[in-house]
C-alpha cells in the first residue's frame, strides 16, 4: 500500500451485549512501511460494566508506565562533555549521581549506541554538565597521590572550589595555581566557669557552662588571598562560609583588582531556591464505600464513578539541597457521581496533597515519581435512594490518607514544560453524620481515586 492518509470505516452484524449494530470510525497515516492509528471513535452508547471500567483503567496505567519507562531510559541531547588528560573534548551524556556521588566519579555516555563509561578522578581532567555545574581532577596538595573531584565555583584570579562527603561541605580556596587551601569553620565546645552570687566557688568550678563556639578561621584565610583589595578585606570580616556569598566576593574582588581585562574565567550561578506552579485537569476513576456505624444507614452498594478533577501547585526545589528532590503542594476539586439503579450520590471534595517528588533531570522529557500524605473535605454530598424519601448530609470531619504516582513532563526550556500524571489515592474518614428520613445516624467514608492529570508548569 503506498504511503498516505487512508480513511477506514468498520461495523458490526450483531453485538452479544447489546444486540444492536455498533459503527467505528478511524484513520490510518502511512509511512513508507510503517503505519500508525492516529484516532479511534467508538460510537456506542451502552452503561460500561464495572469490570470493564477497572480494565481501562489499567490499560490507561500501563501506557502512563510506558511512558515513564521509556522517558528513563532515554539518553537525552548530548550536550555533556568530558575534557580528557589528553585536553580532548568529548560530548555526549553525564548520568547525575546525586549530591555525594558526583565527587567520586562521572558516568558518562558517548551516544545511544554506546556502553556507558565510569571514569575516576585520574582518567580525566574535567567534565561538565550542560551550563551548569563543572567539575575538575585536582590533588589537594601538590605532595599528594590522589586525585579527587572538585566542583569549580569560581575561575579568576582566584579560584573557588567546593566538595562533599559524609563530614559535610567543604570550600577551598586556590591563587596562580597554588596548592588549594580549605576554608574553615569548626565548631569549637569551651567550657566556661561563671562564678554567681551566693554559690559556692568550688561548685562553680566543678560544674562549668558548655558552650560551641565557631572558629571562623575562613575568614582570615579570605582576607590573606583578598590582600590587595581592600574593600573586600573589609567584606570578608563578615561574609558566610556558603555558596552565594564566596561567589559574590570572589566577583567583587576581580572587578577591583582587574579593570584592564577580563579575568574572570568560570563563575557558577548562584545557588536560589527554584520556583514553579502551574494549574491542573483530568480525568478521575472513582470508588466509593461506607462504613456501616449506624443501624439505620441506608446507602446502597454504588458503582465506580467517572468524574472531574482539577486544581492548582506549586513546587520548591532546593538545588543545593538535591537536584532530584522537591517539595509539592497542590490545592484541587474532585467532581464524581455514583449511580445505580435504585440510588445516586453526587460528591465533591476540597484535596490537599502535600508531595515528595523525584525528577530524573533530563535534558528534554523527565520523568517523575511522587509520594505524600493528603487532606480531603468533602464540600458537596447530594445522594438520593428509592429505599428512604429523604437524606440530609449535615457534616463530617476531613478525610485522610495518602497518594502517590508517576509523571512524564515535556520541557519547553528551563522552567515551564507540559506533564502527565497518573495519580492513585486513598483516603478515609469517619464521623460523618447524616439525616435519613428525620433520623440521625453516623457513618465512616472510604474513598479510591485514580486520576490521569495533565498540566502546564511555569
Amino acid at each position: 500500500m503506498a504511503s498516505g492518509l487512508y480513511v477506514f470505516y468498520a461495523s458490526e452484524i450483531t453485538c452479544s451485549t447489546t444486540n444492536r449494530v455498533n459503527n467505528w470510525i478511524g484513520g490510518i497515516d502511512m509511512k513508507t512501511e510503517s503505519c500508525s492509528v492516529f484516532y479511534l471513535d467508538i460510537k456506542i452508547n451502552v452503561t460500561v460494566p464495572k469490570s470493564q471500567k477497572m480494565k481501562k483503567i489499567i490499560t490507561i496505567s500501563f501506557f502512563i508506565a510506558s511512558l515513564f519507562i521509556d522517558c528513563y531510559s532515554q539518553p537525552g541531547l548530548m550536550k555533556d562533555y568530558v575534557i580528557t588528560n589528553n585536553n580532548d573534548t568529548i560530548f555526549g551524556l553525564i548520568k547525575s549521581g546525586g549530591k555525594k556521588e558526583n565527587f567520586l566519579k562521572c558516568v558518562f555516555i558517548k551516544d545511544n549506541e554506546s556502553e556507558k563509561v565510569i571514569y575516576n578522578p585520574n582518567d580525566i581532567k574535567a567534565y561538565r554538565f550542560a551550563d551548569s555545574k563543572y567539575y575538575v581532577s585536582r590533588k589537594i596538595k601538590s605532595s599528594d597521590t590522589v586525585k579527587i573531584f572538585l566542583e569549580i565555583m569560581f575561575d579568576g584570579i582566584v579560584d573557588l572550589y567546593y566538595y562533599y562527603d559524609d563530614q559535610g561541605d567543604h570550600y577551598f580556596i586556590s591563587k596562580q595555581d597554588s596548592d588549594l587551601a580549605e576554608l574553615k569553620n569548626e565548631i569549637r565546645k569551651v567550657y566556661i566557669v561563671t562564678e554567681l552570687p551566693g554559690i559556692a566557688r568550688v561548685y562553680s568550678e566543678n560544674t562549668p557552662t558548655l558552650y560551641e563556639k565557631e572558629s571562623k578561621e575562613y575568614i582570615g584565610l579570605l582576607k590573606t588571598f583578598l590582600i590587595d583589595s581592600p574593600t573586600s578585606m573589609k567584606k570578608a570580616e563578615s561574609i558566610l562560609l556558603s555558596h552565594n556569598p564566596l561567589i559574590k566576593i570572589a566577583e567583587d574582588y576581580h572587578n577591583e583588582v582587574c579593570t584592564d581585562e577580563n579575568c574572570i574565567i568560570y563563575a557558577k550561578k548562584k545557588v536560589k531556591i527554584e520556583f514553579s506552579f502551574g494549574p491542573i485537569i483530568g480525568v478521575s476513576f472513582s470508588e466509593i464505600s461506607f462504613y456501616k456505624n449506624s443501624p439505620i444507614l441506608l446507602f446502597d452498594e454504588l458503582p465506580s464513578s467517572t468524574g472531574m478533577t482539577y486544581g492548582a501547585f506549586i513546587n520548591l526545589q532546593d538545588p543545593f539541597v538535591s537536584e532530584k528532590l522537591s517539595i509539592q503542594l497542590e490545592l484541587g476539586i474532585n467532581q464524581a457521581e455514583y449511580s445505580s439503579d435504585i440510588s445516586t450520590l453526587k460528591l465533591s471534595t476540597l484535596k490537599v496533597p502535600v508531595l515528595v517528588k523525584y525528577t530524573i533531570p533530563f535534558k528534554r522529557v523527565q520523568p517523575s515519581a511522587t509520594l505524600g500524605l493528603m487532606i480531603n473535605k468533602i464540600v458537596r454530598f447530594d445522594s438520593y435512594s428509592v429505599n428512604y424519601s429523604k437524606f440530609e448530609f449535615r457534616s463530617g470531619t476531613a478525610q485522610y490518607g495518602f497518594t502517590g504516582g508517576i509523571e512524564t513532563e515535556l520541557k519547553f526550556n528551563s522552567r515551564s514544560g507540559l506533564f502527565l500524571q497518573l495519580r492513585y489515592e486513598y483516603c478515609v474518614g469517619q464521623h460523618f453524620v447524616g439525616e435519613w428520613d428525620d433520623r440521625v445516624g453516623n457513618f465512616g467514608i472510604n474513598l479510591n481515586n485514580i486520576n490521569l492529570v495533565t498540566g502546564i508548569k511555569f
